[in-house]
């Protein structure tokens, strides 16, 4: 993978999954339990199996469970899904560029809690309110948009985008 994508895996799973999730995802370079990784990774076995399932939950990793015949406990083998990994990427790139291109034709708004970006049109719709947390939407002055070409694969995975929130004054 270029260097680009790398970069926009590692923070799209540790928006996912959180801090410690690089170390985890590079210790599974094959099958490994929980406790495996937990001990590989110097991190406590707890948050190692927090950030599997989250992982989990994307698809990002997968699991093969066993039953001890002897003690009844089960053991979960985690496995990482590469191909999972690289779509889940690409989808996030494909959102990024039609913001973008939302940008060109509408003007854009903003959730301030939770992030939400939608275009004037859906905006003017929901009465300028998030519909998903029900907080206010804010209109996004965007600059310095650029969109680099590579080479015979159409417009890049590489965004730069620099955000302005204009919030509303309030009147006294």
């Amino acid at each position: 993978m270029p260097r680009e994508t790398d970069k926009m895996l590692n923070e799209f799973l540790i928006n996912v999954a959180g801090g410690q999730t690089m170390k985890i995802v590079n210790a599974i370079n094959e099958p490994k339990s929980d406790e495996q990784l937990a001990e590989n990774c110097k991190i406590k076995i707890s948050d190692v199996r927090s950030v599997l399932n989250k992982l989990h939950y994307y698809g990002i990793v997968n699991y093969e469970r066993k039953r001890d015949n002897e003690t009844g406990w089960y053991s979960y083998v985690w496995k990482l899904n590469r191909d999972k990994m690289t779509e889940l990427v690409d989808k996030e790139e494909r959102k990024k560029l039609e913001i973008l291109s939302l940008e060109k034709t509408s003007q854009i708004f903003k959730c301030s809690n939770c992030e939400t970006t939608v275009p004037f049109e859906a905006a003017y719709d929901m009465l300028f309110r998030c519909s998903g947390c029900g907080s206010g939407l804010n209109y996004i002055e965007s600059y310095e948009t650029t969109v680099v070409e590579k080479a015979g694969k159409g417009p890049s995975k590489t965004i730069s985008a620099k955000e302005k929130i204009k919030g509303k004054k309030k009147r006294r």
